[in-house]
């Protein structure tokens, strides 16, 4: 004898909870499937949406500059300059110094001349133009003239900066320097960012 529709929704708790009883791993699957469901409709219709472009972290702190050219022991700061911006160089875990935006580089006349090859590659996020030799003049100038009480603006106090080509750039020291790359971990700006800016 078939059940009327009331009946059916009478007697389906008891139904559900005999089952639950008859087959628990089954009832258990079934369970976490719907909460799993309900869980992935929920989140996917109220959570905030992010887009993948976008990078979201926390951080404890004041940050007052993102500018490589203001050398900063703040961590914010260089935790963003980091995202921002890449280094000539930089080293790894054990120290070595490595290639960043520079592809070689080499060291002529006892230590006193150092040349550097860029990458030619590389574009700056806001536009389609390339990283060129004269972002790294532009921004080691800008530090060279900041006269901030640091280890690489009193380095540069004594080295010429020359741009040899779009993506050869040489520094010529008057004594030759040992720590003098691993001073060139410095984060590079782009020329046309540095323009309207004084740092004097």
């Amino acid at each position: 004898m078939r059940k009327s529709i009331r009946e059916y929704f009478v007697y389906y708790p008891k139904t559900v909870i005999k089952l639950a009883k008859r087959f628990p791993v089954v009832s258990k699957a079934t369970l976490a499937l719907i909460i799993s469901l309900f869980l992935f409709v929920f989140i996917n219709k109220y959570a905030p949406s992010y887009s993948p472009k976008k990078l979201v972290i926390g951080q404890v702190g004041s940050v007052l500059y993102i500018n490589p050219v203001i050398q900063t022991a703040n961590p914010n700061e260089l935790l963003l300059n980091s995202l921002v911006y890449a280094p000539l160089v930089e080293p790894n875990i054990r120290g070595t110094i490595l290639p960043s935006i520079v592809k070689t580089w080499s060291v002529t006349q006892n230590g006193k001349q150092y040349l550097f090859v860029l990458r030619n590659n590389i574009r700056w996020q806001n536009s389609h133009k390339l990283l060129t030799s004269e972002d790294v003049y532009a921004t080691l100038n800008a530090i060279k003239n900041s006269k901030q009480n640091t280890a690489i603006v009193k380095a540069l106090e004594n080295v010429s900066i020359k741009k040899i080509d779009p993506f050869t750039i040489a520094f010529q020291l008057k004594q030759a320097n040992n720590n003098f790359l691993e001073l060139l971990n410095i984060y590079i700006a782009s020329a046309e960012s540095l323009k309207n800016y004084s740092y004097a």
